[in-house]
């Protein structure tokens, strides 16, 4: 049923916006093994409660979780991108890359992906891929 919505991608008007995916066999080789290392390790991972249950919320009502799956971790990683081109501006990069990583870390005194390391690096640069070039 047609009830005269608006479409995004309109043909009839003005064109059909392009869609950039990201690599999966990049993010596979080059971002996966960051997520992995410094995000599942012991917070964002199926069931995972942080890394003291007893002073870390529990993840379950976190949008990002990993499973260990790299096709299913890829997608809910692309949930985390909104803008390709500004890489620091979305959620993968902004959350990890400022204190306190989890909100109520008070002792934390590091980033767990600080801006300008490898991991960070390694993401930004993924995401940055899938900018438009006009």
């Amino acid at each position: 049923m047609d009830l005269g919505g608006q479409y995004v991608n309109n043909p009839f008007d003005g064109g059909v916006r392009p869609v950039v995916m990201l690599s999966q066999a990049t993010f596979e080789t080059q971002v996966y093994p960051v997520l992995q290392a410094n995000c599942a390790a012991g917070c964002h991972q199926a069931g995972g409660t942080g890394p003291t249950p007893s002073t870390s919320p529990s993840f379950r009502g976190n949008r990002f979780i990993l499973t260990g799956s790299a096709e299913g971790d890829y997608n809910v990683t692309l949930s985390m991108i909104s803008n390709t081109c500004a890489a620091a501006n979305n959620y993968l990069l902004s959350r990890p890359s400022t204190l306190p990583h989890p909100r109520g870390a008070t002792t934390q005194t590091t980033a767990v992906l600080p801006m300008g390391s490898a991991g960070y690096t390694a993401i930004a640069n993924w995401i940055s891929t899938g900018c438009p070039t006009p």
